[in-house]
């Protein structure tokens, strides 16, 4: 198989995959839902918010390696706190 030649297998299965959308019962999503469910929901998306503000609040006042290791230091404590409840 060259570069030239679309992957088959890969089209077979999207075919096969659309078809099938039109026989299930399955209420339709809310995309808004899933995608906040998806980020942890909302304390979820403060927990990865964080170190970005951290970053962004702190180069103006020190220099950029510790900026950047302050903003790592609070996503792995943030990681490893675990007040999170697990996604399983």
């Amino acid at each position: 198989m060259s570069f030239d030649e679309p992957a088959r297998d890969v089209i077979d299965r999207s075919k096969a995959s659309s078809a099938d959308h039109g026989h299930r019962n399955e209420p339709p999503v809310d995309l808004k839902q899933e995608v906040l469910k998806g980020l942890g929901g909302p304390s979820g998306m403060v927990y990865s918010a964080l170190p970005v503000v951290v970053f962004a609040a702190a180069v103006p006042f020190i220099s950029l390696t510790v900026a950047i290791g302050a903003a790592v230091a609070l996503a792995l404590a943030d990681s490893t706190t675990g007040s999170r409840s697990p996604t399983r």
